[in-house]
């Protein structure tokens, strides 16, 4: 070949290697799929843009586990527009693993740097508890039935705290606060109805919850108890209503959630029903039936420390109208 002619023949094939290169990589780099979980989202939206059903593409999604990587806003703007289902949009935003953490705060300076020094226990060694109590019962709210129904919460075998029934819409927390022993501790429930009679003292009667909630603390202070007793509103009638939690300094160390057995279920308190049979008379027919089935008030508690009777906090009681002052 001539010299001239090998040249520009050498020219031409590297001009079109250049003009060609670069978009032949692009398209290549355009065409590649992604990989890994946010391949499932390109898959949901193609099966989505051919044609296929939301039910059968959430059967695909529950057939098989799947990663499927965080939903951004535009992506279920992007899924709605495409004909995705809320109950599609749903199962992608479950099965959404949850976005990367923030990196981790840089650790406090030692102490010794500073000279801050962490809350020196009491004198005394008792612990400082803050009770927080929550109450609702849609059958007790409003006091319809013409009896005084209200939750009340006894620790160690002493009044705790009560309150009357939250209603649908809202729930009412009631806050106390106590310095006990360190060691086990327990607080019993009595959902209870104190009825006056006029010149003829009070009616009583009173439920025990089957669940004790047994705790522990040591020496010092930051100790919160946080109790929950609340029926479902409207539904979920099979819901456990009883939840609670023991924190110190936001630290959770022990808890139940969604616990007890409804108050239908719950066993008569045998001395609040004895209160009401007439001095010197048998039972009435309602009380017998109560003391049929009923717990002792001194079975309630263990340990070495005494509790006071049943007798003498009905009389404690009595003294407020059955309503104490409350923190």
């Amino acid at each position: 070949m001539h010299r001239l002619s090998k040249y520009l023949f050498l020219g031409t094939v590297l001009l079109v290697a250049f003009a060609t290169g670069p978009a032949v990589a692009a398209d290549e780099e355009q065409a590649s799929p992604r990989s890994g979980s946010e391949a499932v989202i390109d898959d949901v939206m193609r099966m989505l843009n051919e044609g296929v059903g939301s039910p059968v593409i959430v059967d695909w999604l529950n057939r098989e586990t799947k990663s499927v990587p965080p939903l951004s806003p535009d992506d279920v703007i992007e899924l709605t527009r495409a004909g995705a289902t809320d109950e599609l949009v749903e199962l992608l935003i479950e099965m959404s693993g949850p976005a990367e953490a923030a990196p981790p705060p840089p650790p406090p300076p030692a102490v010794e740097s500073t000279g801050v020094q962490p809350p020196a226990p009491p004198v005394d060694g008792t612990a400082g508890v803050a009770f927080s109590f929550v109450y609702r019962s849609q059958s007790d709210y409003g006091e319809e039935s013409g009896k005084r129904w209200a939750m009340f919460a006894y620790l160690d075998g002493e009044p705790l705290t009560w309150s009357k029934s939250s209603g649908s819409f809202s729930l009412r927390s009631v806050n106390t606060s106590r310095r006990v022993s360190p060691g086990p501790h327990v607080i019993r429930l009595l959902r209870e109805s104190h009825k006056p009679r006029g010149k003829k003292g009070w009616e009583h009667e009173s439920f025990v919850c089957p669940d004790p909630i047994l705790f522990e603390v040591e020496s010092g202070d930051g100790w919160h108890m946080s109790i929950s007793w609340v029926e479902p509103a409207f539904s979920l009638k099979d819901k456990r209503p009883l939840s609670w939690q023991l924190t110190r300094w936001n630290v959770e160390l022990a808890g139940v959630e969604k616990t007890s057995e409804r108050k239908e279920n719950w066993r008569h308190l045998c001395e609040d029903a004895e209160e009401n049979i007439p001095e010197g008379k048998k039972p009435p027919a309602w009380v017998r039936q109560q003391l049929d089935r009923c717990v002792r008030w001194s079975s309630l508690w263990s340990g070495e420390e005494p509790v006071p009777t049943r007798a003498e906090l009905l009389d404690a009681l009595e003294q407020d109208d059955f309503r104490p002052p409350q923190d």
